[in-house]
């Protein structure tokens, strides 16, 4: 019989020698989704997926891509030096100056006897592709993040399929006799049907898939919105680059151009035919950025359109998305999700337009690399730009905490928990970042009493 820790939450990390061995099971789950049909749940779970892995991708992909081509490069670079040494029969070694604010470099230089080129021939034929496989590091995290997009694609077309089979089979569509006399049901071969609709559309372009999205399924009367914004560009010619890659070793060509300029780059912001592309750790947090977006977009704006009556729920996703990403220091991404969200605000309650204000303001208060001056100035100025004439005692202690105004912390934070502010919200909220450091605001907000069964009272049975 499990003993009464069964009862409470269990985080499970599991952990094995060697390489890619930590597992871990906890994951929480949007609350009051009760009404929700099993489609629109799980819509709404693949975007806390997608928001998941966008916040590790722009956090860890970079580094990871990096360190490992770091320290490939730094192995063999040590070793070919090694085998030069070895082989020259007179070396120079020397620290030259970088230009125009590069950094210094070492230069070797071996001369080498007639009688060993072949063989330091052979060794440098293979380590020059010994450095273009550390390359291909960086280039398959690209092509990850494309692959994430795609089965992203097929968990939303396939949840939409769970309440809107119409969608992809049309009442037009017929059924063999063969099928019938198979005793196959009709649930099987609809879901059959589904998943190979679902799977030839994954094999269209980008941007044929997208379209037919917006379409065919948001039933958007005007895309154009979308397809204007620079991060649907952007993502395209993430999408372009990972192709030339695969099938043109990087190299820049004619298709490559005419897709971008066809995606809205001008003629001159592109590299010229014959260009070596490169993906470094900048390009593939940016890259990281503008696909989430893309798919973020395309989420909530087909959850918006067939579930209209349940849109709050898209709305308080996104709400919780933004403040995911504070709370990983992702102000930018923060204010993007905000930027979408309050761009259909006339939908908004007064309360969530506030809400997404007070994270507005808080994207502002802990920018990178600002000082407190500028942060304190920049988040008052966005919330100048709402309504605060009417706020409950919770919004008031986060109002005077964005503010940075903790002259009355401990009243305000009591009348907040009278409010309904518990313990869990108070620890983990963005806001009361600050707060949690001044000593007697948590003391506002007890823990909860742990409800165990004491099983020394329990009768006998």
């Amino acid at each position: 019989m499990a003993d009464d820790s069964e009862f409470l939450p269990r985080v499970v990390i599991e952990s094995r020698g060697g390489t890619g061995s930590l597992r871990v099971n906890f994951k929480l789950v949007g609350a009051d989704r009760d009404d929700l049909t099993k489609g629109a749940k799980s819509i709404l779970e693949v975007f806390e997926d997608w928001t998941a892995y966008c916040i590790a991708s722009i956090q860890h992909m970079p580094g990871m891509s990096s360190v490992g081509y770091y320290f490939a490069d730094r192995k063999i670079k040590d070793e070919v030096i090694e085998f030069l040494k070895e082989s020259a029969i007179a070396r120079e070694e020397e620290v030259v100056q970088g230009e125009d604010g590069e950094e210094d470099f070492e230069r070797h230089s071996f001369v080498i006897h007639d009688d060993d080129i072949t063989a330091v021939a052979q060794k440098l034929s293979t380590t020059s592709q010994m450095l273009k496989a550390a390359r291909s590091i960086q280039r398959a995290n690209l092509s990850a993040l494309i692959a994430e997009f795609d089965f992203l694609m097929l968990r939303l077309l396939t949840s939409v399929c769970q309440d809107f089979p119409e969608y992809l089979i049309s009442d037009e569509e017929t059924i063999s006799v063969g099928l019938l006399r198979s005793g196959k049901s009709f649930e099987d071969w609809q879901a059959e049907q589904i998943e190979r609709k679902i799977s030839r559309k994954l094999r269209e372009s980008h941007q044929d898939l997208i379209d037919w999205i917006l379409t065919d399924v948001a039933k958007l009367k005007d895309s154009s919105k979308v397809h204007s914004s620079h991060f649907y560009r952007d993502f395209l010619e993430v999408c372009q680059r990972r192709h030339l890659f695969i099938h043109n070793g990087g190299i820049v060509n004619e298709d490559y151009l005419e897709k971008c300029k066809g995606a809205g780059f001008k003629i001159e912001q592109l590299p010229k035919i014959g260009t070596a592309l490169s993906i470094d750790p900048e390009y593939l947090r940016s890259s990281a950025a503008r696909v989430y977006l893309v798919g973020a977009f395309i989420i909530h704006l087909v959850f918006q359109s067939i579930y209209s009556e349940k849109r709050q729920f898209s709305f308080r996703a996104l709400l919780s998305a933004s403040h995911e990403f504070l709370l990983s220091d992702l102000t930018k991404m923060a204010e993007r999700i905000i930027d979408f969200a309050e761009f259909n605000s006339t939908k908004f309650d007064h309360d969530l337009r506030l809400k997404f204000g007070i994270n507005r303001a808080l994207a502002r208060l802990y920018e990178p690399n600002t000082d407190k001056d500028t942060q304190n100035k920049n988040a008052r100025q966005v919330l100048d730009k709402y309504d605060w004439s009417v706020v409950d005692p919770i919004l008031k202690l986060a109002l005077a905490c964005v503010r940075r105004d903790f002259s009355d912390l401990t009243k305000l934070a009591e009348e907040a928990h009278k409010a309904g502010l518990e313990f869990q919200d108070a620890n983990s909220f963005c806001v009361f970042r600050e707060a949690r450091e001044i000593e007697g605001f948590m003391d506002c907000f007890p823990r909860s009493a742990l409800l165990i069964t004491n099983k020394g009272s329990a009768p006998n049975s």
